[in-house]
């Protein structure tokens, strides 16, 4: 069996005996006393255990998707997460790809029979568990709503002390960033400013948006501006699923104030609106597209008619000097690059001989079905001959059962799909309309990597990881790599060959 190995360490960690080395070794051993072929190490460092979203644990997830190893190691089931709601999604998240886990420090071994019994349990429990949970919340967030509480962090402008420090857990207005509200409300009610105009007032006046946790802004953005404008809370009202409600709470502004601002802000929309073609709204590269310096997202924009993908950081006050790609280019140059790559003749023997360990383990898997199944059959005749009672009879069917459930054959990728798709490229893309790249490139790319300087517009692209081993074969018969620029431009990703670069969560 082929294994990879999850780590996390924390400085509270590292002092209570866990470091990197100590975990590894603890891992490793397992893995060499089972027979296991390590073929990976995932190491997260100081990273926390509250939440999934970690780029290693990631890009573990996203392997394990593509049938890279077939058993995680870990030295304590903590190192997933402390949620016990998030570990049992992912372990319902591997079990369907065919994957187990195993502690190496604990009584958790997901590979043995009995292992894989319980794993089917844990998956279905937590099939009932996250729906139970999620009707329950959704009933109490509504229940809330209708009684005029708000469900969740209170916006800029307000504060509250929470029942559990000695407050009543209603919010109120804070005297000074009330101000600041009004500020951001009738400046912008004027019609003379943008969204990104008031989110710079507001910082020259030194007012600072609220936020929790590493993605919090330290500055007011366009996109923040946009979302304070637009929140009737200020109108004293709270939300659940778009449906307002009367709240408990004390409004900051008028009805009258904040039907000004939305009047302004639909004068400005039908504005902007005239300056682009009707037809220039098509992205076949959103979705994908990020930016080569940062690696966050680009989002298409038309300004005057033309199309671009530009890098929304400045709107969101984080620090990347990134400016508007041409779409026409990128796609061209995208479009360009792709129509040179062509598969070998023998492609698809190449392919079954770089997948053979999945296909033997399917193999594998198939005929641990059969032995299962002629186990019931014989189990059945037994039953019937008045060898076995019918409580026996069930118990060990029940048993025999719960393993079958288990055993699903590895998923195989659509290759032949893809391969038509690259082998024609040149001829489908011509002919197809941009809704139809949008939909050729989404289907073979994870990500495309774009820059506005001279090392763009194309930078470099991440295939999807289930053709992987397809495009491996493409650019090798092609002579072309996944990077098409020599210059340096990117820290997060200069070249992109196996894996993904390291994005953050």
């Amino acid at each position: 069996m082929r294994a990879a190995i999850y780590i996390r360490v924390s400085s509270e960690m590292q002092l209570g005996g866990y470091s990197l080395e100590a975990q590894l070794a603890a891992c490793q051993k397992l893995a060499q006393e089972r027979g296991w072929e390590v073929v990976t190490v995932y190491t997260e460092e100081g990273a926390s255990a509250k939440t999934t979203q970690r780029p290693r644990f990631r890009a573990m997830m996203r392997d394990a998707r593509a049938g890279r190893f077939d058993v995680v190691v870990v030295h304590k089931l903590d190192r997933f997460s402390r949620s016990v709601v998030d570990v049992l999604t992912t372990l319902r998240d591997l079990e369907a790809q065919g994957v187990t886990l195993v502690s190496a420090t604990e009584q958790f071994d997901f590979t043995t029979p009995m292992g894989r019994v319980m794993l089917t349990l844990l998956a279905a429990f937590a099939e009932w568990y996250l729906g139970n949970l999620s009707a329950e919340t959704a009933k109490g967030k509504k229940a809330r709503a209708e009684a005029g509480l708000w469900n969740s962090a209170v916006p800029f402008g307000y504060h509250v002390d929470y029942k559990k420090d000695g407050g009543d857990g209603i919010p109120y207005p804070d005297e000074y960033e009330a101000q600041g509200v009004h500020l951001a409300f009738e400046r912008y009610a004027t019609g003379v400013y943008s969204d990104s105009d008031i989110a710079r007032m507001l910082n020259e006046a030194g007012y600072r948006p609220k936020g929790r946790g590493e993605r919090a802004l330290k500055l007011f953005s366009k996109d923040t501006v946009t979302a304070m404008l637009q929140n009737r809370f200020y109108l004293g009202e709270v939300q659940y699923k778009g449906q307002w409600y009367p709240g408990v709470h004390e409004p900051i502004i008028t009805e009258a104030l904040f039907e000004r601002v939305q009047a302004a802000r639909r004068r400005r929309r039908r504005k902007v609106g005239t300056t682009a073609r009707r037809g220039s709204r098509v992205y076949p590269l959103s979705g994908i597209a990020r930016c080569a310096r940062c690696g966050g997202p680009l989002r298409g924009c038309s300004i005057s008619g033309k199309r671009y993908y530009r890098d929304p950081a400045r709107d969101q006050a984080r620090d990347c000097d990134q400016r508007m790609t041409r779409a026409d280019d990128a796609e061209a140059a995208l479009g360009e690059f792709l129509r040179r790559l062509s598969l070998p003749a023998d492609w698809q023997a190449r392919v079954l001989g770089l997948i053979q360990e999945r296909a033997t383990r399917g193999r594998e898997v198939v005929q641990e079905r059969a032995r299962i199944e002629g186990q019931l059959e014989r189990l059945k005749r037994l039953f019937v001959l008045g060898d076995l009672s019918e409580r026996e009879y069930q118990a060990e069917r029940d048993r025999l059962r719960a393993q079958l459930a288990t055993l699903t054959p590895p998923a195989m990728p659509d290759l032949a799909r893809a391969a038509d798709l690259l082998q024609d490229f040149g001829v489908i893309w011509d002919a197809a309309t941009p809704q139809e790249r949008r939909q050729i490139v989404h289907t073979l790319l994870e990500a495309v990597y774009l820059d506005s300087g001279e090392c763009g517009p194309v930078v470099a692209i991440e295939p999807k990881a289930e053709f992987a081993t397809l495009f491996d074969l493409a650019k090798e018969k092609s002579e072309l790599g996944y990077t098409m620029s020599h210059c340096d431009v990117n820290p997060v990703a200069p070249v992109l060959s196996n894996s993904a670069p390291q994005r953050g969560p």
